[in-house]
């Protein structure tokens, strides 16, 4: 949702890496060598320094903080509140 939102509209993301790279553009880089593909397109967005957008009391923050201790977290709630 947030990355939708910083790009201009109509820009499809291909970056998106919760499985794999969804553009087509980027697929077939990630087919023919997976291992340079996370050294060199994966490993630098990991490492980039960007605010993580999370939802306070949420699993998502506290992997965030874990997992991207180089990253500010910021909590947003978009009116939605955690089950108690």
């Amino acid at each position: 949702m947030w990355q939708s939102l910083s790009s201009p509209p109509g820009y499809k993301s291909g970056y998106c890496l919760a499985v794999r790279p969804a553009g087509e553009d980027v697929l077939g880089l990630y087919l023919d060598d997976r291992r340079t593909f996370m050294d060199t397109v994966l490993r630098p967005l990991q490492d980039k320094k960007e605010t993580l957008y999370v939802l306070p009391g949420s699993p998502a923050q506290e992997y965030a903080r874990r997992r991207f201790p180089h990253k500010p977290v910021k909590e947003v709630t978009g009116g939605w509140r955690p089950p108690a």
